[in-house]
């Protein structure tokens, strides 16, 4: 429970800082970035609509919330998971083509197409949404009773077979983890192929560099490289636990297992897969130097705001007020000596 408790908010507080800090810059508020508040916005919907309501029935062992929330309930779940995974492969595949298409307008690269990106978001709640559609209409309320006495109630899927059932799972399979494992995998051996090619290209076609110069490139690169490979390990090593038991339960083999095993082995691959709800927003908003930037900036003046107030609130007021105002202006100059060294490079 405490797990549960801890990922929820630690999901919360992660992907709303990444959320406002996008939403309330100008320079962050570009096109591209939308995929990754859409990522921020389906992984806060992970934290509220998927581990709340699935420890309540893990505690419970019932389902006390109605027939409405039954249908409702797993579909929202099912959208936001589709729709997590949906926008990590197209983040990827967004960053190939900027990475490999890019013809030195850095301006252009950063807008984007406002346009392109609203339809391709559009697109990927279309896609989730149809994804989740059979849960919506297989779950039911089901009521176990034994000998005429109603036991406790069941939010449980009925298909009109079992090869549906199996179909349908397959689907998931590969619809929310192998397709997006081969798009971040090969999308990210491509950008680092290119990135590797571009350095003996460039070495072969100017004059010799010093070599603190093609060290501090390989090290960028190389640093590039682990970023991407590590969030690519970090989405399969989330989610694969998760589809590798829902895949044995609807194939019948986890039904030799006790009970308390089979409870604790789902409560251990879900706790696992929503685990992305955190992870997600360091992976694509701290490892975004951008945001990073933005972050650190956010703290650092609410930091010396805070160290002004109280230098002014311990008496002399006068001079603490004067200090404080030339506290702020220091800032505030030193704030704008940075975005525009910032535009330069």
């Amino acid at each position: 429970m405490s797990c549960y408790i801890l990922l929820v908010f630690a999901g919360i507080i992660t992907n709303l800082v990444v959320s406002v800090v996008i939403m309330g810059n100008s320079r962050l508020r570009v096109a591209r970035n939308l995929l990754i508040v859409n990522l921020s916005f389906s992984d806060l919907m992970l934290c509220i609509f998927c581990m709340p309501f699935t420890l309540v029935e893990l505690l419970s062992r019932t389902w006390v919330m109605g027939s409405v929330l039954c249908r409702c309930v797993p579909f929202v779940q099912g959208v936001t998971i589709f729709l997590s995974s949906a926008t990590v492969s197209a983040i990827a595949i967004d960053r190939q083509q900027v990475i490999i298409n890019f013809n030195g307008n850095r301006k252009r690269v950063n807008k984007g197409n406002c346009k392109h990106m609203v339809v391709y978001t559009t697109i990927l709640w279309v896609f989730s949404v149809m994804m989740a559609l059979p849960i919506l209409f297989s779950k039911s309320v089901t009521t176990v009773s034994l000998a005429g006495m109603v036991l406790y109630d069941k939010c449980i899927e009925h298909w009109p077979s079992n090869y549906v059932r199996a179909s349908y799972t397959v689907l998931i399979l590969f619809a929310q983890f192998v397709v997006p494992s081969i798009v971040l995998t090969v999308t990210h051996l491509r950008i680092k192929a290119y990135l590797n090619r571009s350095v003996r290209k460039h070495d072969a076609t100017h004059a010799p560099r010093t070599s603190e110069r093609l060290k501090k490139e390989l090290y960028r690169n190389g640093r590039a490289t682990i970023v991407l490979c590590f969030i690519s390990i970090a989405f399969a090593c989330s989610w694969l636990p998760w589809n590798v038991f829902n895949l044995m339960a609807d194939f019948d083999f986890l039904s030799s297992l006790p009970a308390n095993d089979f409870y604790l082995a789902f409560v251990v691959c879900h706790l696992v897969a929503m685990s992305s709800s955190v992870t997600n927003p360091i992976l694509y908003g701290w490892f975004n130097s951008n945001v990073r930037r933005e972050m650190r900036r956010i703290r650092s003046a609410t930091w010396q705001k805070v160290l002004c107030r109280m230098g002014s609130s311990k008496g002399q007021n006068s001079d603490r007020s004067n200090g404080s105002a030339l506290c702020d202006n220091s800032y505030i100059r030193s704030s704008a000596r940075r975005d525009l060294l910032e535009s330069i490079l």
